[in-house]
């Protein structure tokens, strides 16, 4: 598995080599001519521009991260519910307390569930 990763990541890399090779020279030009603090000030603005997307996609990762977990643990406690119900129902028919023919109440005890 880590062998496909590892050759999955070296393909697009090189898939992705002529992006980078794109480099506008008109821009490249202006900004070499600036002097030192210009370079900086260019510098900076592009890290500027960088952190709102940046930050962004972290947050859309975090919220989806979560959101997943959370589906997850839900899900889980439905399926601990389910089978709670189904093995309390099968005790009680098989003890003879509840007919199977008739509607009965089951209880789930949530505080046994995992967190």
């Amino acid at each position: 598995m880590k062998l496909r990763a590892a050759i999955l990541a070296a393909f697009l890399l090189l898939g992705a080599s002529p992006a980078f090779s794109q480099a506008c020279s008109m821009c490249y030009s202006t900004a070499k001519a600036t002097s030192k603090d210009g370079q900086r000030a260019i510098s900076k603005g592009v890290v500027v521009l960088l952190l709102p997307p940046l930050g962004f996609m972290t947050l859309g990762v975090w919220v989806a991260l979560r959101y997943g977990k959370k589906r997850d643990l839900e899900q889980a406690r439905g399926t601990v519910l389910s089978l709670n119900s189904a093995l309390t129902y099968s005790l009680a028919v098989n003890n003879g307390e509840v007919s199977p023919s008739r509607p009965h109440a089951l209880s789930a005890n949530l505080s046994d569930l995992p967190e």
